[in-house]
Protein backbone atom coordinates (compact mmCIF):
# COMPACT_ATOMS: atom_id res chain seq x y z
CA UNK A 1 0.00 0.00 0.00
CA UNK A 2 2.88 2.40 0.83
CA UNK A 3 4.32 1.79 -2.62
CA UNK A 4 0.97 2.62 -4.21
CA UNK A 5 0.71 5.82 -2.18
CA UNK A 6 4.19 6.86 -3.27
CA UNK A 7 3.11 6.41 -6.90
CA UNK A 8 0.10 8.63 -6.30
CA UNK A 9 2.14 11.33 -4.60
CA UNK A 10 4.81 11.22 -7.31
CA UNK A 11 2.11 11.59 -9.96
CA UNK A 12 0.76 14.68 -8.22
CA UNK A 13 4.20 16.11 -7.57
CA UNK A 14 4.98 16.20 -11.28
CA UNK A 15 2.32 18.90 -11.67
CA UNK A 16 2.83 20.71 -8.35
CA UNK A 17 6.00 22.78 -7.84
CA UNK A 18 5.75 22.73 -4.04
CA UNK A 19 4.80 19.63 -2.09
CA UNK A 20 3.99 20.19 1.59
CA UNK A 21 5.02 17.90 4.41
CA UNK A 22 2.33 16.43 6.64
CA UNK A 23 1.69 19.00 9.40
CA UNK A 24 0.58 17.88 12.84
CA UNK A 25 -2.91 19.23 13.42
CA UNK A 26 -5.63 18.86 15.99
CA UNK A 27 -9.14 17.78 15.18
CA UNK A 28 -10.34 21.28 16.03
CA UNK A 29 -8.06 22.69 13.34
CA UNK A 30 -9.58 20.36 10.76
CA UNK A 31 -13.18 21.00 11.81
CA UNK A 32 -12.70 24.76 11.69
CA UNK A 33 -12.14 24.65 7.95
CA UNK A 34 -9.28 27.13 8.23
CA UNK A 35 -6.55 24.70 7.19
CA UNK A 36 -8.59 22.93 4.50
CA UNK A 37 -12.04 23.95 3.21
CA UNK A 38 -14.75 21.64 4.50
CA UNK A 39 -16.36 21.65 1.07
CA UNK A 40 -15.51 22.61 -2.50
CA UNK A 41 -17.22 22.63 -5.86
CA UNK A 42 -16.20 20.22 -8.58
CA UNK A 43 -15.43 23.22 -10.81
CA UNK A 44 -12.93 24.52 -8.20
CA UNK A 45 -10.49 21.69 -8.99
CA UNK A 46 -7.80 21.98 -11.64
CA UNK A 47 -5.35 19.63 -13.43
CA UNK A 48 -3.00 19.65 -10.42
CA UNK A 49 -5.57 17.46 -8.68
CA UNK A 50 -5.76 13.71 -9.08
CA UNK A 51 -8.82 11.48 -8.94
CA UNK A 52 -8.61 7.92 -7.65
CA UNK A 53 -10.59 5.13 -6.06
CA UNK A 54 -9.62 3.69 -2.70
CA UNK A 55 -10.23 0.21 -1.33
CA UNK A 56 -10.18 -1.08 2.20
CA UNK A 57 -11.94 -3.29 4.74
CA UNK A 58 -15.70 -3.31 4.25
CA UNK A 59 -16.60 -1.80 7.58
CA UNK A 60 -20.17 -0.54 7.92
CA UNK A 61 -19.23 2.99 6.85
CA UNK A 62 -17.31 1.74 3.83
CA UNK A 63 -20.18 -0.57 2.90
CA UNK A 64 -22.52 2.42 2.94
CA UNK A 65 -20.14 4.31 0.66
CA UNK A 66 -19.96 1.29 -1.63
CA UNK A 67 -23.74 1.10 -1.89
CA UNK A 68 -23.83 4.82 -2.58
CA UNK A 69 -21.40 4.38 -5.44
CA UNK A 70 -23.41 1.49 -6.86
CA UNK A 71 -26.61 3.53 -6.73
CA UNK A 72 -25.04 6.45 -8.51
CA UNK A 73 -23.01 8.45 -6.01
CA UNK A 74 -19.43 9.25 -6.88
CA UNK A 75 -16.96 6.52 -5.96
CA UNK A 76 -14.01 8.82 -6.65
CA UNK A 77 -11.76 10.80 -4.36
CA UNK A 78 -9.88 13.95 -5.36
CA UNK A 79 -6.58 15.03 -3.86
CA UNK A 80 -3.44 17.11 -4.35
CA UNK A 81 -1.46 14.66 -2.27
CA UNK A 82 -1.35 16.68 0.97
CA UNK A 83 -1.16 14.74 4.21
CA UNK A 84 -1.93 15.70 7.81
CA UNK A 85 -1.09 14.03 11.09
CA UNK A 86 -3.76 13.63 13.75
CA UNK A 87 -2.35 12.01 16.87
CA UNK A 88 -0.21 9.13 15.68
CA UNK A 89 -2.02 8.62 12.38
CA UNK A 90 -1.33 10.15 8.97
CA UNK A 91 -4.20 11.04 6.66
CA UNK A 92 -4.43 11.87 2.99
CA UNK A 93 -6.42 15.07 2.48
CA UNK A 94 -9.05 14.39 -0.15
CA UNK A 95 -12.53 15.35 -1.26
CA UNK A 96 -15.45 13.35 -2.57
CA UNK A 97 -19.01 13.96 -3.69
CA UNK A 98 -21.77 13.14 -1.25
CA UNK A 99 -23.54 9.95 -2.32
CA UNK A 100 -27.20 9.21 -1.69
CA UNK A 101 -28.24 8.44 1.87
CA UNK A 102 -28.78 4.70 1.85
CA UNK A 103 -31.94 3.21 3.34
CA UNK A 104 -33.99 0.08 2.75
CA UNK A 105 -36.66 2.14 1.01
CA UNK A 106 -34.15 2.99 -1.75
CA UNK A 107 -33.02 -0.60 -2.19
CA UNK A 108 -36.49 -2.19 -2.30
CA UNK A 109 -37.47 -0.90 -5.78
CA UNK A 110 -34.40 -2.50 -7.36
CA UNK A 111 -36.13 -5.88 -7.44
CA UNK A 112 -38.77 -4.42 -9.78
CA UNK A 113 -36.15 -3.11 -12.21
CA UNK A 114 -36.54 0.54 -11.22
CA UNK A 115 -33.82 2.83 -9.93
CA UNK A 116 -33.98 5.47 -7.19
CA UNK A 117 -33.57 9.02 -8.50
CA UNK A 118 -29.98 10.18 -8.01
CA UNK A 119 -28.92 13.80 -8.67
CA UNK A 120 -26.69 14.21 -11.71
CA UNK A 121 -23.18 15.60 -11.38
CA UNK A 122 -22.59 19.20 -12.50
CA UNK A 123 -19.72 21.69 -12.18
CA UNK A 124 -21.46 22.90 -8.99
CA UNK A 125 -21.54 19.46 -7.38
CA UNK A 126 -20.32 19.79 -3.79
CA UNK A 127 -17.25 17.87 -2.66
CA UNK A 128 -16.81 17.21 1.06
CA UNK A 129 -13.51 17.04 2.90
CA UNK A 130 -12.51 13.44 3.57
CA UNK A 131 -9.43 12.28 5.48
CA UNK A 132 -8.24 8.86 4.41
CA UNK A 133 -6.12 6.99 6.91
CA UNK A 134 -2.92 6.14 5.05
CA UNK A 135 -2.32 3.07 7.20
CA UNK A 136 -5.74 1.46 6.73
CA UNK A 137 -7.07 2.82 3.45
CA UNK A 138 -5.92 -0.21 1.44
CA UNK A 139 -5.33 0.03 -2.29
CA UNK A 140 -5.28 3.20 -4.41
CA UNK A 141 -6.50 2.58 -7.94
CA UNK A 142 -7.43 4.33 -11.19
CA UNK A 143 -5.20 7.35 -10.58
CA UNK A 144 -5.64 10.01 -13.26
CA UNK A 145 -5.31 13.78 -13.72
CA UNK A 146 -8.48 15.72 -12.99
CA UNK A 147 -10.55 16.79 -15.98
CA UNK A 148 -13.88 18.44 -15.26
CA UNK A 149 -15.81 17.16 -18.27
CA UNK A 150 -14.48 13.63 -17.90
CA UNK A 151 -15.51 13.52 -14.25
CA UNK A 152 -19.02 14.75 -15.05
CA UNK A 153 -19.45 12.30 -17.92
CA UNK A 154 -18.23 9.36 -15.82
CA UNK A 155 -20.36 10.30 -12.81
CA UNK A 156 -23.47 10.56 -14.97
CA UNK A 157 -22.86 7.29 -16.76
CA UNK A 158 -24.73 4.09 -15.92
CA UNK A 159 -24.20 2.75 -12.40
CA UNK A 160 -23.29 -0.83 -11.56
CA UNK A 161 -26.87 -1.74 -10.76
CA UNK A 162 -28.28 0.07 -13.80
CA UNK A 163 -25.90 -1.91 -16.01
CA UNK A 164 -26.79 -5.14 -14.20
CA UNK A 165 -30.52 -4.46 -14.62
CA UNK A 166 -30.08 -3.83 -18.34
CA UNK A 167 -28.07 -7.03 -18.71
CA UNK A 168 -30.61 -9.01 -16.68
CA UNK A 169 -33.46 -7.69 -18.82
CA UNK A 170 -31.62 -8.61 -22.02
CA UNK A 171 -30.98 -12.10 -20.66
CA UNK A 172 -34.64 -12.49 -19.67
CA UNK A 173 -35.74 -11.45 -23.17
CA UNK A 174 -33.32 -13.95 -24.72
CA UNK A 175 -34.65 -16.74 -22.50
CA UNK A 176 -38.25 -15.83 -23.34
CA UNK A 177 -37.45 -15.85 -27.05
CA UNK A 178 -35.78 -19.24 -26.83
CA UNK A 179 -38.83 -20.58 -24.99
CA UNK A 180 -41.09 -19.31 -27.77
CA UNK A 181 -38.97 -21.00 -30.42
CA UNK A 182 -39.04 -24.27 -28.49
CA UNK A 183 -42.84 -24.08 -28.43
CA UNK A 184 -42.84 -23.57 -32.18
CA UNK A 185 -40.60 -26.59 -32.61
CA UNK A 186 -42.93 -28.77 -30.52
CA UNK A 187 -45.97 -27.45 -32.37
CA UNK A 188 -44.41 -28.32 -35.74
CA UNK A 189 -43.68 -31.86 -34.52
CA UNK A 190 -47.29 -32.36 -33.40
CA UNK A 191 -48.58 -30.82 -36.62
CA UNK A 192 -46.48 -33.23 -38.68
CA UNK A 193 -47.95 -36.17 -36.78
CA UNK A 194 -51.43 -35.01 -37.75
CA UNK A 195 -50.58 -34.28 -41.40
CA UNK A 196 -48.70 -37.34 -42.66
CA UNK A 197 -45.21 -36.19 -41.61
CA UNK A 198 -45.50 -32.90 -43.48
CA UNK A 199 -44.24 -29.52 -42.37
CA UNK A 200 -46.84 -26.76 -41.98
CA UNK A 201 -47.20 -24.02 -44.58
CA UNK A 202 -44.23 -21.69 -44.17
CA UNK A 203 -44.38 -19.30 -47.09
CA UNK A 204 -44.85 -16.45 -44.61
CA UNK A 205 -44.97 -15.79 -40.89
CA UNK A 206 -48.74 -15.37 -41.13
CA UNK A 207 -49.24 -18.74 -42.83
CA UNK A 208 -46.95 -20.42 -40.30
CA UNK A 209 -48.90 -18.91 -37.41
CA UNK A 210 -52.29 -19.88 -38.85
CA UNK A 211 -51.21 -23.52 -39.18
CA UNK A 212 -49.67 -23.80 -35.72
CA UNK A 213 -51.94 -21.65 -33.58
CA UNK A 214 -54.28 -24.59 -32.77
CA UNK A 215 -51.26 -26.36 -31.26
CA UNK A 216 -49.94 -23.44 -29.21
CA UNK A 217 -53.03 -21.41 -28.20
CA UNK A 218 -50.97 -18.29 -27.46
CA UNK A 219 -50.21 -15.72 -30.12
CA UNK A 220 -47.37 -14.37 -27.97
CA UNK A 221 -45.27 -17.42 -28.85
CA UNK A 222 -45.06 -16.22 -32.44
CA UNK A 223 -43.58 -12.83 -31.53
CA UNK A 224 -40.01 -12.02 -30.53
CA UNK A 225 -40.40 -10.26 -27.15
CA UNK A 226 -37.58 -7.73 -27.70
CA UNK A 227 -38.35 -6.54 -31.20
CA UNK A 228 -42.08 -7.45 -31.36
CA UNK A 229 -41.37 -8.91 -34.80
CA UNK A 230 -42.73 -12.33 -35.80
CA UNK A 231 -40.41 -15.30 -35.99
CA UNK A 232 -39.64 -16.22 -39.58
CA UNK A 233 -40.19 -19.80 -40.80
CA UNK A 234 -37.93 -21.47 -43.30
CA UNK A 235 -39.99 -21.22 -46.51
CA UNK A 236 -38.05 -24.05 -48.17
CA UNK A 237 -39.75 -26.49 -45.76
CA UNK A 238 -43.29 -25.28 -46.52
CA UNK A 239 -45.65 -28.30 -46.72
CA UNK A 240 -42.78 -30.65 -47.59
CA UNK A 241 -42.44 -34.15 -46.20
CA UNK A 242 -40.13 -34.42 -43.18
CA UNK A 243 -37.93 -36.92 -45.05
CA UNK A 244 -36.51 -34.08 -47.20
CA UNK A 245 -34.32 -33.06 -44.25
CA UNK A 246 -31.32 -35.36 -44.01
CA UNK A 247 -29.89 -33.82 -40.83
CA UNK A 248 -32.62 -32.28 -38.62
CA UNK A 249 -30.06 -31.17 -36.02
CA UNK A 250 -28.45 -28.75 -38.50
CA UNK A 251 -31.45 -27.58 -40.53
CA UNK A 252 -33.19 -24.38 -39.38
CA UNK A 253 -36.94 -24.52 -38.92
CA UNK A 254 -37.60 -20.93 -37.76
CA UNK A 255 -35.53 -18.02 -36.50
CA UNK A 256 -35.44 -14.50 -35.11
CA UNK A 257 -35.73 -11.82 -37.79
CA UNK A 258 -32.63 -10.03 -36.54
CA UNK A 259 -29.75 -10.46 -34.10
CA UNK A 260 -29.92 -9.40 -30.45
CA UNK A 261 -27.69 -6.59 -29.07
CA UNK A 262 -25.04 -9.21 -28.28
CA UNK A 263 -24.75 -10.05 -31.99
CA UNK A 264 -26.41 -13.45 -31.72
CA UNK A 265 -29.62 -14.77 -33.26
CA UNK A 266 -31.81 -17.51 -31.79
CA UNK A 267 -32.96 -20.27 -34.15
CA UNK A 268 -34.91 -23.49 -33.71
CA UNK A 269 -33.80 -26.50 -35.70
CA UNK A 270 -36.00 -29.20 -37.21
CA UNK A 271 -35.20 -31.61 -34.37
CA UNK A 272 -36.60 -29.03 -31.91
CA UNK A 273 -33.44 -27.77 -30.20
CA UNK A 274 -32.81 -24.04 -29.93
CA UNK A 275 -29.45 -22.34 -30.27
CA UNK A 276 -28.13 -18.79 -30.24
CA UNK A 277 -25.61 -18.35 -33.02
CA UNK A 278 -23.21 -15.49 -33.80
CA UNK A 279 -24.34 -13.30 -36.68
CA UNK A 280 -21.05 -14.01 -38.45
CA UNK A 281 -22.17 -17.65 -38.82
CA UNK A 282 -25.67 -16.83 -40.03
CA UNK A 283 -24.92 -16.57 -43.79
CA UNK A 284 -23.48 -20.09 -43.87
CA UNK A 285 -26.33 -21.51 -41.76
CA UNK A 286 -28.87 -19.86 -44.07
CA UNK A 287 -27.15 -21.47 -47.05
CA UNK A 288 -27.09 -24.89 -45.40
CA UNK A 289 -30.79 -24.61 -44.57
CA UNK A 290 -31.79 -23.28 -48.03
CA UNK A 291 -33.15 -20.06 -46.53
CA UNK A 292 -33.39 -17.37 -49.24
Amino acid sequence: MRKTLVILLFSIATCAPVFAQAPALGLKDILSGNQYPLSMKLKDLNPSWRSFTAGGPLELGRLTHLLGSILGGSGLYYTQGEQVTLGSETYLVSYRARGPQINLGMLAPLGSGTMPVVPKATPDTSLLLTLLNVRTMGSIQDIRPFDLQTEIDDANGPTVIETALVNARQTALDVASESNLKQLGVAVFIYSQDYDEKFPPATSAAAFKKALLPYIKSEDAFIQPRTKQPYLPNPWLSSKNATVVANPTEFVLAYEAGPAPDGKRAVVYVDGHVKRIPETEWPQIKKTSHIP
